[in-house]
């Protein structure tokens, strides 16, 4: 190993270390609540230190969201693997971020105040680049599991891909922060069975790719 890969893998070392504090006391009281000292602190770093991989509490909190993302493809990927048809991969992909919602609402929220939401974050490209790939990752997924429909007939032949994979990811995220909020409301109200609804959406999803 040269010194040039043993300094790299100290910053990579360094900047891990920075995100899991900062993940560890953002969860705990929350982003408004925490600070860079508070952060610098917990990961036995000078403030200096913390500053030199990342310029605010905001891009530490955009790394958090990339840590929550890249957890949740991994599960998509992993427990879509056994499924054998297109159709029930496509409804693992929503049971999948469902359950991922309610177990892991720390990592979600964070995912939405950036990926579902209106803000944006000027960050440095190590971390633009991350999201990137990750991103790239998840449709490649996609792309297989459209190829797979088309090949068995589950899905119509003239789908692009790319378009179909937007419209999916902007149905299913905005369900779900939907429910997220009015899951009480609807089933106090409304008497709503959440399964019979969350059938019905994924009935609806569907419908318009079916061949």
């Amino acid at each position: 190993m040269t010194s040039l890969d043993r300094r790299e893998r100290e910053k990579q070392r360094r900047r891990e270390a920075i995100v899991r504090a900062a993940e560890k006391l953002i969860f705990a009281q929350g982003l408004d609540n925490t600070t860079m000292e508070q952060v610098a602190e917990a990961a036995d770093f000078s403030k200096v230190t913390v500053y030199h991989y990342f310029n605010s509490k905001e891009e530490l909190y955009y790394a958090v969201s990339l840590r929550g993302l890249a957890l949740l493809l991994d599960k998509i990927m992993a427990d879509s693997k056994s499924r054998p048809s297109a159709m029930a991969k496509i409804r693992c992909l929503i049971d999948t971020i469902r359950a991922f919602s309610e177990q892991e609402p720390h990592y979600y929220q964070a995912m939405n105040y950036f990926h579902y939401s209106k803000r944006s974050m000027s960050a440095g490209e190590l971390l633009h680049k991350k999201d990137s790939l990750i991103m790239k990752k998840a449709y490649v997924w996609w792309q297989e599991v459209i190829a797979l429909g088309k090949e068995t007939g589950e899905i119509r032949a003239d789908l692009n891909p790319f378009t179909t994979w937007i419209i999916f990811m902007v149905q299913i995220t905005g369900f779900q922060e939907l429910m997220d909020r009015l899951k009480n409301q609807l089933e106090v109200a409304f008497e709503v069975d959440m399964e019979t609804l969350y059938e019905d959406f994924f009935t609806c999803l569907t419908q318009g790719i079916k061949q």
